[in-house]
């Protein structure tokens, strides 16, 4: 698995690019495109990996990035925010069976199991997730860490994060 890493950006507010960018989902996707080197538009999601999610917290708005490469963080506008860029190479070295786990993504809390599995597993046809799991497969767990999930990510959307429970 190649390396990821995790920015978080904390935009000022009282920059007009960071105020201009927020509310825009196309906005925020050509900013973070520029954090990293030119690639094919068709290739970039392939080669880079860039999967991202804007979040409210006590703070106010902050902006997380998962990428294969590590960002240029000097690309960003002058006053735009502040930004802190981090290996996920613990995080990933630590997934292991039976680890229990938070998890965060911006996604439908549910699952819909096919007939044939809600047959097998007793299951009723959508299933409410809850804040936690636990891990049943590290290698595939990492590959969709990676990977993302959804049909966003083309657009950078499918952020899945983690945390020891």
């Amino acid at each position: 698995m190649s390396d990821l890493w995790l920015t978080r950006v904390i935009p000022d507010l009282r920059s007009r690019q960071a105020r201009r960018d927020l509310p825009s989902a196309v906005g925020m996707h050509h900013r973070i495109r520029q954090l990293f080197p030119d690639t094919e538009a068709e290739q970039a999601r392939a080669v880079l990996g860039v999967l991202f999610r804007i979040e409210d917290g006590p703070q106010g708005p902050h902006i997380l990035i998962q990428s294969q490469a590590q960002p240029d963080t000097t690309a960003l506008p002058v006053g735009y925010g502040t930004i802190a860029t981090k290996p996920l190479t613990p995080l990933l070295e630590g997934l292991k069976a039976g680890r229990p786990v938070r998890y965060r993504i911006a996604a439908s809390a549910v699952r819909k199991p096919g007939k044939s599995t809600r047959a097998l597993y007793n299951l009723k046809p959508v299933v409410p997730l809850s804040g936690t799991a636990t891990i049943t497969d590290p290698g595939l767990l990492q590959s969709r860490l990676a990977e993302g999930i959804g049909r966003g990510k083309p657009y950078g959307c499918g952020l899945l994060t983690l945390a020891p429970a």
